[in-house]
């Protein structure tokens, strides 16, 4: 803050001669040391009335007193003051006001009857009030600078930007001081000293020193943000500190720079505030005093700020958070009606196809031609509810990361004739055109995820663009690279979407799309399972209405990367044969319909419902091949697999976990509790083929 005031104690004692000082109750409350025993009294107790200690009328004293707090020059007068022996000694007396007007302080100046030359008791007259003058107009920059300082702080309060409030500090200063000028910088990170204000210095200085590094021997602001101490430097053409700027000191006829650091109330550097003159010279005790309280109001106001910033910052976070979290709920809702929509388009189909199947087989109508369509309906609608529940449970493994990939050497030539050979049966509407290049060699990756993302790439082609639009799968290597492309001469992308296009939920129009529309995952776990595989996905379109074309772009890796194929993998496939089948499930209809369709294939087949019933049948009349739900009723199905292999030949059982848990630590467990395969419900008639083999 401002540089403290001298006491009326202090002035009283550092003034020469004998001197009182009267408050606006005519009481003394200061004398000066050379009134010893009057200082005594006052130390003791309350102020003392002037007419307690001199020997005259009371109206007298009043009298001359209010003639002093009026006149413009010191009033004569004597006055009898009483000593402590009883005597009285009469002194000349000159009495006037002294201090701020408020103050409402009168001087009275008591010369000794002994000195009785005129021109000595002027001279200590005059001595005294020039001193007088000097306190006031002391004063008089104290009471304006602490107002500076109310007013710069009162700015950083009010929301005023920091280089406003604090030019008001340094204007003060500046104006307080007799031509010095003043420079405050603030500290970048602890490396560099940015200009923020200096009202008196010319801007090709100013510009000159913005960015100055912090650092030993940098000048005067440099130094002392780096040493954290107040650096004087009373001639810069002569200090070696200032070698480096002596030329643009000396162009801005600057001599002399004292800087003060800005100090954080953790003691960080926060700027500094620098003093400079045009001439060589020291500072005073109160110049030092200025300085340093001026930089420690700038602290103050910097760290204000700073406060008054991050207050602001979290404020704006956590509205944008709201509004993420509002979008995020939005999002959720419009994510689960249309989870809604899309789960009961296949149940509205698979329901109307079973019904009307039904009501035909009552009417003995049944044809098998229609029969055959409805049934190609249920399977169809089967299967989209699978892959929706697959893509939901894969980009919830995704964002957990517990998604694994099981990588393997696979031929790629195989593998372009299996998605030629399936892609137009999964679209027989649609006509679509292969770009394959010959002789495409091995590439190590996740043979299943692979091809998930090429048909969900071909799903969105064929959803968004008509049947007279071309869809086209290319897919061509080079010695590092497999690139599988898919485009389209559709409904396009627009740019705006496409930075988005790959985040889950996120979907194209559903008033464009020719089928169902999904869930927006689809190409979400397509790029997923590129990154995871080391590769990229890129789009491009034109725009709405220019078709698109998704590119997805893999390393070969190298063969001996893959791992071990996992169990079951690497075993012959089963031939056609007659097998003793046991199906363990608790839902009565899944379990009725797949002994039927075991049965229809050829094996002998026998069921149960909890896992007591199957360890009895387990043991009466082992079966070759068990398929084992894992969430039974009384025990689980891991429990049943461990008490089968306890048995004496129960590891001669194929035990198959056919299950709705889907995870790969569920596959996992599933394996470690002994059983041989994990399958995941619905199983697909090619899973349970490979296991049981092809129907007889």
């Amino acid at each position: 803050m401002a540089s403290p005031t001298l006491s009326w104690a202090e002035l009283a004692e550092i003034l020469p001669g004998q001197v009182l000082l009267i408050d606006a109750n005519d009481c003394v409350v200061e004398a000066s040391a050379t009134l010893a025993d009057l200082r005594s009294a006052l130390a003791a107790g309350e102020p003392v009335p002037l007419t307690d200690l001199v020997d005259a009328p009371d109206e007298t004293v009043t009298k001359f007193l209010a003639m002093a707090r009026r006149a413009r020059q010191p009033i004569p007068g004597k006055l009898a003051m009483r000593q402590r022996d009883g005597t009285t000694l009469t002194f000349q007396a000159r009495g006037a006001r002294i201090g701020p007007p408020d103050a409402n302080i009168v001087g009275v100046f008591l010369q000794n009857p002994t000195v009785s030359s005129k021109s000595d008791r002027f001279n200590i007259l005059n001595t005294t009030i020039d001193q007088l003058k000097v306190e006031i107009e002391r004063r008089r920059h104290v009471e304006s600078m602490l107002e500076a300082e109310k007013e710069t702080l009162a700015s950083v309060f009010k929301g005023s930007d920091l280089r406003e409030a604090l030019g008001i500090l340094a204007r003060a200063v500046e104006a307080n001081s007799g031509g010095m000028l003043v420079s405050i910088l603030l500290s970048e990170d602890g490396r560099l000293l940015r200009h923020l204000v200096a009202p008196g210095l010319p801007q090709m200085y100013t510009e000159a020193i913005d960015g100055l590094e912090i650092g030993p021997n940098v000048g005067s602001c440099g130094t002392a943000a780096h040493t954290g101490e107040m650096v004087i430097v009373s001639d810069i053409q002569a200090d070696p500190k200032w070698e480096p700027f002596r030329e643009v000191a000396a162009a801005a006829d600057l001599r002399a720079c004292w800087s003060a650091p800005i100090l954080a109330s953790n003691d960080e550097v926060l700027g500094t505030l620098a003093m400079y003159y045009r001439t060589p010279r020291e500072p005073t005790a109160a110049e030092l005093n200025l300085i340093s309280n001026s930089a420690y109001v700038a602290s103050i106001a910097i760290e204000r700020f700073r406060s008054q910033e991050m207050l602001t910052d979290l404020l704006i976070k956590e509205q944008q958070g709201r509004e993420q979290a509002e979008a995020q709920n939005a999002a959720k809702d419009e994510f689960l009606a249309m989870l809604g929509h899309e789960l009961r388009n296949p149940l509205a189909a698979i329901t109307n196809a079973t019904l009307t199947l039904k009501a035909q087989r009552e009417a003995e109508a049944t044809s098998g031609a229609s029969a055959d369509s409805f049934l190609d309906i249920i399977l169809g609608e089967s299967s989209l509810l699978k892959r929706i529940l697959d893509d939901l449970l894969d980009i919830g493994r995704l964002s957990r990361g517990k998604l694994q990939l099981r990588k393997v050497t696979m031929d790629l030539d195989d593998f372009a004739a299996q998605i030629r050979k399936t892609a137009p049966a999964t679209y027989p509407q649609r006509k679509l055109v292969f770009d394959i290049q010959e002789d495409l060699g091995f590439i190590v990756a996740d043979l299943s995820r692979i091809r998930q993302s090429i048909q969900n790439l071909l799903d969105n082609a064929v959803k968004y663009s008509s049947e007279d639009d071309l869809v086209t799968l290319s897919i061509s290597a080079t010695d590092e690279l497999v690139t599988f492309t898919v485009a389209d001469t559709g409904d396009g992308i627009d740019a705006k979407l496409a930075e988005t296009i790959f985040d889950p939920f996120v979907q194209l129009d559903n008033s464009i799309a020719r089928t169902n529309s999904g869930l927006g995952l689809g190409l979400a776990l397509v790029s997923q399972f590129t990154k995871m595989h080391g590769g990229q996905i890129t789009l491009h379109s034109e725009g709405k209405g220019q078709g698109s074309r998704f590119t997805i772009t893999i390393p070969r890796g190298e063969p001996d990367d893959a791992p071990a194929p996992a169990p079951g993998e690497d075993r012959p496939a089963p031939t056609a044969s007659s097998k003793k089948v046991l199906v363990v499930e608790d839902n009565e209809g899944a379990r009725e319909g797949l002994c039927q369709l075991l049965e229809l294939w050829g094996h002998t087949v026998s069921s149960a419902a909890d896992g007591r019933e199957a360890l009895a049948l387990f043991a009466s009349d082992p079966p070759d091949i068990a398929l084992v739900d894992i969430g039974l009723p009384e025990f689980d199905g891991y429990e049943v697999a461990a008490r089968v292999r306890q048995q004496s030949g129960g590891d001669e059982i194929h035990l198959v976990a056919l299950t709705g848990y889907g995870l790969d630590t569920d596959r996992a467990r599933a394996l470690e509790a002994g059983f041989d395969d994990h399958l995941v419900k619905p199983a697909e008639v090619q899973e349970l083929m490979a296991i049981l083999g092809p129907p007889q």
